[in-house]
């Protein structure tokens, strides 16, 4: 189990990895950004034994789900995307 002070410790190292790969990716295409982090997700999980590939694949898939509404907040502010109105109706 991790204590508050360890989640906050991990938190802030996520954001300091974050932000110094958004620079490398900013200006790129689509095709280009899903391609990068595509790559970078399956070195990850090859890294994993591979009887354990599909449960970790499944928690990072689980982990972004969770991240979007978060994301969509920080780009497009508390309505989310302007796609999402059109949803509303």
């Amino acid at each position: 189990m991790v204590t508050q002070e360890e989640a906050a410790k991990i938190c802030d190292q996520v954001n300091l990895i974050v932000e110094a790969i958004k620079p490398l990716l900013a200006g790129h295409p689509a095709e280009v950004q899903s391609v990068v982090l595509a790559d970078l997700v399956a070195t990850f999980i090859a890294g994993w034994s591979p009887n354990l590939r599909k449960k970790m694949l499944d928690a990072l898939i689980a982990n972004v789900g969770d991240l979007i509404p978060v994301n969509e907040m920080i780009l497009f502010g508390p309505e989310g995307h302007p796609d999402r109105e059109m949803t509303r109706q």
